[in-house]
């Protein structure tokens, strides 16, 4: 099973952003946070992958339904809303948000796309396409919530470059005047990091190889963060429909004899990613199957989501019941076989984290 993202992890090692043979990211404050090894590209490549790269970011529907509970204060079943905060034009605060929910995986990686504006170094802007591929870590404590990421940007246009951006979202619950909870995120880049990047940033500059923008080193590295942010947002909207849209998660992995030819054919000895072992993450609403219809009474079903769904309480069985003639959301649920074997590829549903209250 060829990964889809194969080609951009095929680029990032060829312009050595990834390296085979070394580790990636994770310098020392990442590290003492997140108390864990550096990345080698083999645990990255070992690791659960969502591939989200088919279209822009902007393009994709994560709202859940009108049949789905949405409380009228912009929260999702109590859970709080993340939001990042950016200045516009020095004054007005424009504000993105995403529904807070769990991340289905505490390692995965995620590829996206999406268009961006770029001032130019005349002052003009310019809309550049870009491709990200990032490798995050949920962490969570009672006292912190940090999320760390390291994120590849690729520009494929000329001039190609890869910028990689590292470091955390921070995350701090607040109560609006309004009553209304929320999670301001802050977007921290490492401070190692951005050591090494202010050093590679004027290394460049002093080699004639960068044109400096009004701005400066400050703006360059705030244009980076602001895409980490973007990304960010993007995969709290991913994990809110995860856990309350209408697909399950689906794990794909070839076969151990698939993956053992795999490994074993000589041509795969420099393409890491044809031999990776992590699961491909897709979103389905019913798994694959090589079964024919069946007919009859009794028909066992496809294996499919049944949707979530809203009931009274009317029968005099739940008298007692708190919410005796009142609605109550019935959570969606995955009806049928949840681990199949299709086309030389095992498809395994991913249970959900928690019951949706």
């Amino acid at each position: 099973m060829k990964r889809p993202d194969s080609d951009l992890i095929r680029r990032l090692i060829k312009s050595k952003a990834l390296n085979s043979g070394k580790k990636v990211g994770s310098p020392n404050h990442w590290n003492a946070l997140h108390q864990q090894r550096p990345w080698t590209l083999d645990k990255i490549l070992g690791l659960p992958y969502f591939y989200l790269s088919y279209r822009n970011m902007e393009e994709f529907d994560f709202t859940t339904g009108d049949d789905f509970p949405d409380a009228n204060d912009g929260t999702l079943l109590g859970n709080p809303v993340k939001v990042i905060e950016k200045k516009h034009n020095g004054v007005d605060v424009v504000r993105s948000y995403a529904h807070s929910a769990e991340f289905v995986y505490e390692e995965f990686v995620l590829s996206a796309k999406t268009d961006i504006q770029l001032e130019l170094h005349d002052g003009s802007v310019a809309t550049a396409p870009v491709n990200y591929w990032g490798i995050v870590n949920a962490f969570n404590n009672e006292t912190d919530c940090s999320d760390a990421l390291t994120l590849f940007i690729e520009y494929p246009e000329a001039p190609k470059q890869v910028l990689v951006w590292e470091g955390w979202a921070d995350s701090n619950n607040v109560v609006e005047p309004n009553g209304q909870s929320i999670q301001k995120i802050n977007m921290v880049m490492a401070p190692d990091y951005e050591e090494d990047l202010r050093e590679w940033y004027q290394h460049l500059l002093a080699r004639g190889l960068f044109v400096e923008n009004r701005g400066g080193f400050d703006q360059f590295a705030s244009g980076l963060t602001g895409q980490a942010g973007n990304y960010y947002l993007f995969i709290c909207k991913l994990m809110s429909y995860i856990k309350y849209g209408d697909k399950h998660v689906v794990e794909v992995t070839p076969t151990p004899d698939k993956l053992a030819k795999a490994k074993r054919n000589p041509v795969n000895r420099k393409r890491p990613w044809a031999k990776s072992s992590g699961p491909h993450v897709l979103l389905l609403d019913r798994m694959p199957t090589e079964k024919t219809e069946s007919t009859g009474t009794h028909a066992s079903p496809k294996p499919h989501k049944r949707r979530g769904y809203w009931k009274t309480l009317r029968d005099p069985i739940y008298r007692h019941h708190p919410q005796y003639q009142k609605q109550i959301f019935v959570k969606p649920c995955f009806v049928g076989e949840k681990q199949v074997t299709y086309e030389g590829n095992i498809y395994r549903l991913v249970e959900p984290l928690e019951e949706i209250a």
